[in-house]
Order: C-alpha cells, then sequence, then structure tokens
C-alpha cells in the first residue's frame, strides 16, 4: 500500500473531482462535506486507511505487507520504486524513468466550459457528430485536449483553507494515531 497524508488526499480528490467535472452539479464544497457530510462522503471517507490495512494484517503476516509512504515517493521516487520492486521480488536496480507526471492537479478557469468538454451534453454532441465528418480523430482528441489546457490552471487558484486543513486533522486523527502504531512509523507529521 501507498498511503498519502490524509488531508492532502481528500484535497487532491476533491480537486480531482472538479478537474473532471465530476458529481454533474451535485458536488458540494469541500468545506460542506467537512462540515455536513464527513460521515457519508466519499472523498473523505478514503482517507480512514487504519480500519481497511488492519484487516491485511489480521489475514496476512507482517512480512508480506508493505507500506509505503506518498511522503518517500515525493523525496525520491527512483529509491521509493527500487525498494518497492526489492520487496516484491524483481529487478531492484532498474532504473525508472521518473521525469513525467501523469496527473498533474489543475483547476478550471471556467467550470461551465469545463462541464461542457469534459461532460456528455447536446451542444458537444453536435459539435462532435460535424467534426467527425471532417476531421480525424486524434486531430479532434488533440484539439479537446488543448481547449481542455486553455481553460486549467495551477491548483494553487483554489487552495485549501487553513480552517478546512485543520478540520480535515481532526477529522483523521484518531485513525492517524492507531495507523502509525500498525505500520509502526511516525506520522505525527501528518497532524501538524
Amino acid at each position: 500500500a501507498v498511503l498519502r497524508n490524509p488531508v492532502d488526499r481528500a484535497y487532491s480528490d476533491y480537486l480531482m473531482h472538479i478537474r473532471d467535472a465530476i458529481d454533474k452539479g451535485k458536488r458540494n464544497s469541500l468545506s460542506d462535506q467537512i462540515k455536513y457530510r464527513a460521515d457519508k462522503s466519499f472523498i473523505l471517507l478514503k482517507g480512514f486507511y487504519y480500519q481497511h490495512l488492519q484487516h491485511f494484517y489480521d489475514e496476512f503476516d507482517r512480512e508480506q505487507i508493505r507500506v509505503y509512504l506518498y511522503d518517500d515517493l515525493s523525496k525520491d521516487p527512483v529509491q521509493f520504486m527500487q525498494s518497492m520492486y526489492q520487496f516484491v521480488g524483481v529487478d531492484d536496480t532498474f532504473s525508472p524513468d521518473v521525469s513525467q507526471k501523469a496527473q498533474v492537479a489543475q483547476v478550471p478557469k471556467n467550470t461551465a466550459m469545463n462541464k461542457m468538454l469534459r461532460q456528455e451534453n447536446p451542444l458537444r454532441t453536435i459539435v462532435r457528430s460535424g467534426l467527425r465528418v471532417i476531421l480525424p480523430l486524434e486531430m479532434r482528441q488533440s484539439i479537446r485536449s488543448r481547449l481542455i489546457q486553455m481553460n486549467s490552471q495551477d491548483k494553487k487558484a483554489a487552495p485549501l483553507s487553513p480552517e478546512d486543513r485543520q478540520q480535515l486533522i481532526e477529522l483523521y486523527r484518531d485513525d492517524i494515531l492507531k495507523l502509525q502504531d500498525l505500520i509502526q512509523r511516525d506520522l505525527s507529521h501528518w497532524l501538524k
């Protein structure tokens, strides 16, 4: 397992939902999810790691389980991967190309434009049908990708407020404390 600070993971997941126009307009702000729906929000529930990992520790020998932290991946991705290779028993001298990130957190500049480009809707269907006749699939996909990129900005445009961060820390506090005992790693930096 690779675990990310649950506060950062929740914020990242929330931004992914915004970026990908998931929830089709039913999305509540992250603040609302923390305050009113913490026990029902899938974005928040995914950050409670202890119970899920405890199940594996109950079923398997501790030597068969390896828990990594996303922090370690961020600090030294090659060493992180080589450690994982060694654990699963493959060539740990292989040096992976870690020069590009597959997922980069971005948020839309204009949410209506983002929904039009990412969700099925009548206008998108009409435009796609018209372009299908004159442009090949790869070119249509390239144009759509460029439009999405032009409408995107860095996640810094939608920062996690200090109040929301503190509420998330409090939400996850007990789980983090139990988790650090389970995996025998200091996670106190997740509580700051």
